[in-house]
């Protein structure tokens, strides 16, 4: 399956970007963040695809939360983001 991130996605009809990034501002080990006054996710540029498109959704789903109040632990997030890229690989969907 090819991966592909895209560079800007809608949540609740509300447009969000993503950017690749050499390193994150702060980076203690994330592989990502989001930044709700923005609007934006970044994602490191040097992770595996498989690894990037699971954060891609980690990130979009934090957007969803906020946009939509839905409580969601960062725990919660990750599950999520791991359920939904599996079931896109079952159907053999390409982003």
């Amino acid at each position: 399956m090819r991966f592909r991130i895209p560079k800007t996605f809608r949540v609740a009809g509300v447009e969000h970007t993503v950017a690749l990034v050499e390193h994150l501002v702060g980076n203690d080990g994330l592989k990502g963040s989001f930044c709700a006054f923005t609007r934006s996710a970044q994602i490191e540029r040097t992770l595996p695809p498989s690894e990037a498109w699971r954060t891609f959704w980690h990130e979009a789903l934090h957007a969803g939360d906020d946009l939509l109040k839905m409580g969601l632990t960062d725990d919660n997030v990750e599950r999520l983001a791991i359920v939904i890229c599996e079931l896109l690989e079952q159907l053999e969907v390409e982003p």
